[in-house]
């Protein structure tokens, strides 16, 4: 459990640090490639940065679930995930434009896989610790 904890806690670290100073310098980035045109507003550039921290957050539960064997609730959300996340991303993006998509993402991924899915790997994980 310790060894998870410092995986998610690093993978937090790392990508938090990474987005940032891409949120940072990508205005800079992207007019020198392509122009200033094309810069996406502020609240687009927090959403990705939100929409990356969740998915990296996301793939270290991904993996330890996959090593607690627990592919059948990942099988059962992962449709109601992508249902979900569509409809929330029709209503943001409609709402909200391209960040709302973004914001989407996010938060279906804490909602899903982060509060249910991160829920039911903890209970696993306390399990195996009782009986060790």
């Amino acid at each position: 459990a310790k060894t998870f904890k410092n995986s998610i806690y690093l993978s937090f670290l790392w990508t938090t640090m990474i987005s940032i100073l891409i949120a940072i310098f990508s205005p800079s980035i992207i007019t020198a490639w392509i122009g200033p045109q094309a810069v996406p507003n502020t609240i687009t550039l927090i959403a990705l940065l939100f929409r990356t921290v969740t998915l990296a957050l996301d793939q270290c539960l991904g993996v330890l679930g996959n090593g607690l064997a627990l592919l059948r609730l990942q099988a059962i959300l992962s449709p109601i995930f992508a249902a979900t996340k569509l409809a929330l991303a029709l209503l943001l993006g409609y709402v909200m434009g391209v960040s709302g998509v973004a914001w989407a993402t996010g938060i279906c991924v804490c909602i899903f896989s982060l509060a249910f899915f991160g829920i039911k790997c903890q209970g696993i994980l306390r399990q195996l610790q009782k009986s060790v």
